[in-house]
Formats: C-alpha cells, structure tokens, sequence
C-alpha cells in the first residue's frame, strides 16, 4: 500500500472512529494504543482490499449511434477516475 492511499485509508478510518468512540490517538510510530482500535484498522484495510468494482465495456453495437457509444465509454472512464481519486486503493477493472 503506498503512503498516499495508506494517509487516505487513516483519515476516513479515524474520522468515523472518533465520531462514533471519541477520542483516538496513535503511538510515535503510527500504530494505535490498543488491541481493538489496531484490529478494527487491519479489518477495515483487508475490507477495502478486496474490492473490485466491475465496470461495463461499451460495445459499439450496443449503441445506435456512434456519439452514443462515445458518451457511454466516456462515462464509464469518469466514473472510474471518480473511484481512483478517492486514493483509497480500490480496484477498478
């Protein structure tokens, strides 16, 4: 995982963590104070990992019109920038 997606992961973890426990705090080196905090953190990122989102191909024989099958394809390469920039490592195909 790089530092970027990793930075990613641990704001939206800690976000919802403190909104729904209150306060949390790490140690000098990034890990969290106790067991259930840092297994709840391995669980969400083996959570996120094993996402795969499928998005349709765009057949031009699906479509009447070829500006149609451009549209098509074009929405499907923004709704997969959408899911990249999130930068939480999940996995378009």
């Amino acid at each position: 995982m790089t530092d970027k997606i990793q930075q990613a992961r641990r704001e939206l973890f800690e976000a919802w963590t403190k909104s729904e426990h209150g306060d949390l705090t790490r140690r000098q080196d990034g890990e969290y104070f106790d067991d259930l905090t840092h297994g709840a953190w391995l669980g969400f990122n083996a959570a996120l990992d094993c996402v795969v989102i499928e998005l349709p191909t765009c057949s031009a024989s699906m479509f009447v019109t070829s500006r149609e099958a451009i549209a098509a394809q074009a929405g499907v390469v923004m709704c997969a920038d959408a899911i990249e920039s999130t930068n939480l490592g999940i996995k378009v195909k």
